[in-house]
């Protein structure tokens, strides 16, 4: 495919989900319930990042999947697992962390809102919240910031570099400094996720099943968290046994059975060998 060919392409990709995101967040209009405002208005940003990440990655040489990490895992099954419940240890611990720092902070933030947003939400609103703010974030963000951002910039700055990098415009996205904190701290567990796997999907799975958590919390299907210091403690022994089950599968993995998406993100690969 031309050069030519693939930018016109990608500016198409553009121009549609610009349209589907005016449409998505436009239905807020015909909706009477928060949780539902919330999921559509969520929805139609999310498309509209995850456009912009395909749109740049057809522009770019190579195939689209390759370019936003969307092959299987390098990691097994289990490793993957125990890095998705890490991410919700985490999550809690940073909360929880925030909360001893400055209580009034989280209180008066922007998770704190969207969770007061999503109160009690049932049937048409459940799903509405869920696909607007679990599954859109989850693949809208991390399409953009653990596979397009992630992976090409690994290709010259180096692995942990790229991870933090993608993690504070991961943050940045957020646009407030309590949320973008949490989202922070969160995207360096995801993109270590993401490079151990040489893949976007276990970053995907972690992002939505934190996400789908807060939301079962927001809706009280499920109980609020441990006090601060026990869940700062609980969720970083969480996190760091996912990290370090993680780890030993990486390094055991013999490193022949798939063949690599992108040498430059492999374990001791460097730009010289992409």
């Amino acid at each position: 495919m031309s050069a030519r060919t693939r930018l016109a392409i990608a500016a198409a990709i553009l121009v549609l989900g610009w349209w589907l995101s005016r449409t998505v967040r436009h239905w807020v209009a015909y909706v009477d319930t928060n949780p539902a405002r919330l999921g559509f208005e969520m929805l139609g940003i999310e498309i509209g990042l995850a456009a912009l990440a395909i749109a740049i990655a057809c522009a770019l040489p190579g195939a689209i999947p390759r370019q936003l990490g969307l092959a299987r895992s390098r990691l097994p099954f289990g490793a993957v697992i125990a890095l998705t419940i890490g991410t919700l240890g985490l999550s809690h611990a940073v909360e929880a962390m925030i909360a001893l720092w400055s209580a009034p902070a989280l209180e008066h933030s922007v998770a704190t809102g969207i969770a007061r947003g999503l109160d009690a939400a049932r049937g048409r609103d459940f799903a509405i919240a869920f696909v607007g703010t679990v599954l859109g974030p989850a693949i809208g963000e991390e399409l953009f910031c653990r596979g397009l951002l992630q992976r090409g910039l690994a290709r010259w700055t180096g692995p942990a570099a790229a991870i933090a990098i993608a993690a504070v415009v991961f943050g940045w996205l957020h646009q407030e400094l309590v949320h973008g904190t949490i989202a922070a701290l969160i995207g360096l567990y995801l993109g270590v996720a993401a490079y151990w796997s040489d893949s976007t999907r276990p970053a995907i799975a972690g992002h939505a099943a934190n996400n789908f958590m807060a939301l079962l919390g927001s809706a009280g299907f499920i109980g609020a968290m441990l006090p601060p210091v026990p869940a700062l403690i609980a969720g970083t022994a969480v996190a760091v046994l996912g990290l370090v089950w993680a780890h030993r599968a990486w390094r055991l993995r013999p490193r022949g059975d798939v063949p690599p998406a992108d040498p430059a993100l492999q374990p001791g690969g460097s730009p010289a060998d992409a």
